[in-house]
C-alpha cells in the first residue's frame, strides 16, 4: 500500500474514525471528572524501647540503616492479607482503591497513601488499613516500634489533566477505528481478489479451446 492509499481509506471511514473519537473522549472525560480522593499517612520506624539485648542491638540497628525494615513495613501495607483483614475489620470496600507505601528516600520513615473515588470510604479504610498493617509488623518484629507522624485524617483532592486525558482519550479512539478500517478494507480486497481470480482462469480457458 502507498500513501494515497490511506488517504483513500481515512476518507471512506472518516464517519467511524470521527465517532471512535468522540467515544473515547467521553470516555476519558467520565473516568477524569470522577472526583478522586487521598490520605496520606508517614510513620517512623525505630527500636522498640525494650531491646536491651547487646547482642542482637548491632544487627538491629544495621538492619535500620540499610531500611530493609522500613521497606517491610511498606511491603506489608501493601500486602493482600493486610489490605483484606483492614476491609473486613473496617466494614469498607476497597474498590476502586488505590495502595502504595514507600520509604522516604534516607530515612526511616514509611510514607503511605490510600486514592479512592469516595472520601468517606478512604478513610475508613485508610484508618483501618493502617491498623492492621501496624498490628500486623508489631506482632511479626517486636523489637521495633512505629511511631505515627501523620494520621490519614485529611483529605487531598488529587490533580486531574482534563485536557490532557481527553486529548488522548480521543486520539486513542481515532487510531482504534483508522486501525480497524484498514483491517475492514484489506478483508474486502482480499475478498476482491478471490472472486476476480476464478473469472480470468475460466476466461483463460474459453479462449484457449475456441482457438
Amino acid at each position: 500500500m502507498i500513501f494515497s492509499d490511506y488517504v483513500r481509506i481515512l476518507r471512506r471511514f472518516l464517519w467511524l474514525v470521527v465517532a471512535t473519537a468522540i467515544v473515547g473522549a467521553a470516555v476519558a472525560y467520565v473516568a477524569l471528572t470522577t472526583p478522586e480522593t487521598q490520605y496520606q499517612a508517614q510513620f517512623s520506624v525505630a527500636l522498640a524501647p525494650n531491646t536491651t539485648d547487646a547482642g542482637t542491638y548491632g544487627n538491629l540497628i544495621d538492619a535500620l540503616d540499610r531500611r530493609s525494615i522500613p521497606s517491610t513495613f511498606a511491603q506489608v501495607v501493601m500486602s493482600p492479607s493486610v489490605k483484606d483483614a483492614a476491609a473486613t475489620d473496617g466494614r469498607v470496600s476497597q474498590r476502586g482503591m488505590t495502595i502504595k507505601a514507600v520509604v522516604v528516600t534516607d530515612s526511616n520513615v514509611v510514607d503511605a497513601t490510600i486514592t479512592g473515588p469516595n472520601a468517606q470510604r478512604d478513610r475508613d479504610y485508610a484508618a483501618a488499613l493502617i491498623n492492621s498493617a501496624t498490628t500486623t509488623f508489631s506482632r511479626l518484629y517486636p523489637l521495633y516500634s512505629l511511631t505515627p507522624l501523620r494520621q490519614p485524617a485529611t483529605a487531598e483532592e488529587v490533580p486531574r489533566h482534563l485536557a490532557t486525558g481527553l486529548l488522548l482519550g480521543g486520539i486513542s479512539g481515532a487510531l482504534l477505528a483508522y486501525l480497524l478500517a484498514l483491517g475492514i478494507d484489506a478483508n474486502r480486497r482480499a475478498r476482491g481478489r478471490a472472486r476476480l481470480e476464478p473469472a480470468s482462469i475460466a476466461t483463460h480457458a474459453s479462449r484457449s479451446g475456441g482457438s
